[in-house]
Protein backbone atom coordinates (compact mmCIF):
# COMPACT_ATOMS: atom_id res chain seq x y z
CA UNK A 1 0.00 0.00 0.00
CA UNK A 2 3.11 2.26 1.19
CA UNK A 3 4.32 1.64 -2.07
CA UNK A 4 1.71 1.94 -4.32
CA UNK A 5 0.73 5.52 -2.25
CA UNK A 6 4.34 6.22 -3.19
CA UNK A 7 3.75 5.44 -7.45
CA UNK A 8 0.43 7.47 -7.56
CA UNK A 9 1.87 10.36 -5.92
CA UNK A 10 -0.34 10.05 -3.14
CA UNK A 11 3.17 9.79 -0.77
CA UNK A 12 6.37 11.77 -0.59
CA UNK A 13 8.48 9.48 0.83
CA UNK A 14 8.61 5.89 1.46
CA UNK A 15 10.42 4.00 4.32
CA UNK A 16 11.47 0.81 3.57
CA UNK A 17 14.24 -2.50 3.11
CA UNK A 18 17.39 -1.38 1.24
CA UNK A 19 17.53 -4.58 -0.97
CA UNK A 20 13.56 -4.07 -1.51
CA UNK A 21 13.96 -0.88 -2.77
CA UNK A 22 16.86 -1.38 -5.03
CA UNK A 23 14.91 -4.35 -6.87
CA UNK A 24 11.81 -1.71 -7.49
CA UNK A 25 14.05 0.31 -8.69
CA UNK A 26 15.81 -1.63 -10.78
CA UNK A 27 12.52 -3.37 -12.70
CA UNK A 28 11.17 0.56 -13.36
CA UNK A 29 14.02 2.34 -14.82
CA UNK A 30 11.19 4.71 -15.82
CA UNK A 31 10.26 5.90 -12.43
CA UNK A 32 12.20 8.48 -11.32
CA UNK A 33 12.90 7.76 -7.63
CA UNK A 34 15.90 8.46 -5.67
CA UNK A 35 17.01 6.42 -2.96
CA UNK A 36 17.98 7.86 0.07
CA UNK A 37 20.77 7.52 2.53
CA UNK A 38 19.97 4.46 5.10
CA UNK A 39 18.46 5.36 8.49
CA UNK A 40 19.85 2.61 10.54
CA UNK A 41 21.47 -1.01 9.57
CA UNK A 42 20.05 -4.22 11.11
CA UNK A 43 22.45 -7.18 11.89
CA UNK A 44 20.93 -10.07 11.30
CA UNK A 45 21.37 -14.11 12.46
CA UNK A 46 20.36 -17.30 11.90
CA UNK A 47 18.47 -19.09 14.84
CA UNK A 48 18.74 -22.37 16.14
CA UNK A 49 17.04 -23.97 19.22
CA UNK A 50 18.37 -22.81 22.54
CA UNK A 51 21.03 -24.94 23.56
CA UNK A 52 21.98 -26.45 20.29
CA UNK A 53 25.23 -26.30 20.18
CA UNK A 54 25.58 -28.79 17.21
CA UNK A 55 23.46 -27.03 14.58
CA UNK A 56 24.88 -24.01 15.78
CA UNK A 57 28.29 -24.76 15.78
CA UNK A 58 27.66 -26.19 12.31
CA UNK A 59 26.09 -22.79 11.31
CA UNK A 60 29.05 -20.72 12.49
CA UNK A 61 31.45 -23.22 10.34
CA UNK A 62 29.94 -22.81 7.47
CA UNK A 63 28.99 -19.18 7.58
CA UNK A 64 33.07 -18.69 8.38
CA UNK A 65 34.22 -21.39 5.68
CA UNK A 66 32.22 -19.54 2.68
CA UNK A 67 32.94 -16.22 4.15
CA UNK A 68 36.78 -17.67 3.14
CA UNK A 69 36.76 -19.07 0.23
CA UNK A 70 34.85 -16.32 -1.39
CA UNK A 71 31.82 -18.06 -2.28
CA UNK A 72 29.84 -15.57 0.23
CA UNK A 73 30.83 -12.73 -1.57
CA UNK A 74 30.05 -14.79 -5.02
CA UNK A 75 26.46 -15.10 -4.27
CA UNK A 76 26.47 -11.80 -2.46
CA UNK A 77 27.05 -10.16 -5.98
CA UNK A 78 25.53 -12.85 -7.88
CA UNK A 79 22.14 -11.85 -6.10
CA UNK A 80 22.72 -8.13 -5.07
CA UNK A 81 25.32 -6.69 -7.17
CA UNK A 82 27.19 -5.86 -4.39
CA UNK A 83 29.11 -7.15 -1.03
CA UNK A 84 25.97 -7.23 1.76
CA UNK A 85 28.51 -8.86 4.63
CA UNK A 86 28.48 -6.42 7.67
CA UNK A 87 31.76 -4.85 8.53
CA UNK A 88 33.64 -6.74 11.68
Amino acid sequence: AALNALMTQRADAWVTERFLAKEMLRKNPAIRFHQGEMLFVERIAAAVAKGNTGLAGAWNQAFLQAQQDGSYAKISQKWFQEDIRCPD
